[in-house]
């Protein structure tokens, strides 16, 4: 069985049990943290992959918001300021992102080791 998402430019299409393709913010780095996820069963992407090396630095945030957004890959990315840049919010409601955002600064690599998978239920709620 299919079960279909749908946005006015994309048609994501997850099969019962397939997991999400996660696009990784530079902000995350481009080893620690994606193997750390993978690690623990997450599909990941990160700039550098997509865009290559070392074009993901000259790469606008709102370019690949809007190229993440047009795949149907949901974002995580770590930035305490995103909600004072105009342009990232923008790009992130015109394209309709699903963006999850860390915005402890202190949020460093080593506790992504414990990452859970993707498809666990949380410990504790979120709100």
């Amino acid at each position: 069985m299919d079960y279909r998402a749908t946005t006015s430019r994309t048609l994501s299409v997850l099969r019962l049990g397939q997991l999400p393709k996660f696009f990784l913010d530079r902000s995350l780095g481009r080893k620690a943290v994606p193997e750390a996820l993978r690690a623990a069963g997450w599909n990941v992407v990160t700039l550098a992959e997509h865009y290559g090396i070392p074009a993901d630095e000259q790469v606008a945030d709102t370019e690949w918001i809007e190229e993440a957004a047009r795949r149907g890959w949901p974002i995580l990315m770590k930035d305490k300021r995103i909600r004072h840049r105009r342009a990232e919010i923008d790009a992130v409601v015109s394209h309709q992102a699903c963006c999850f955002v860390i915005t402890r600064g202190d949020y460093r690599q080593p506790r992504w080791r414990g990452a859970s998978s993707p498809t666990r239920q949380p410990s504790s709620p979120l709100w």
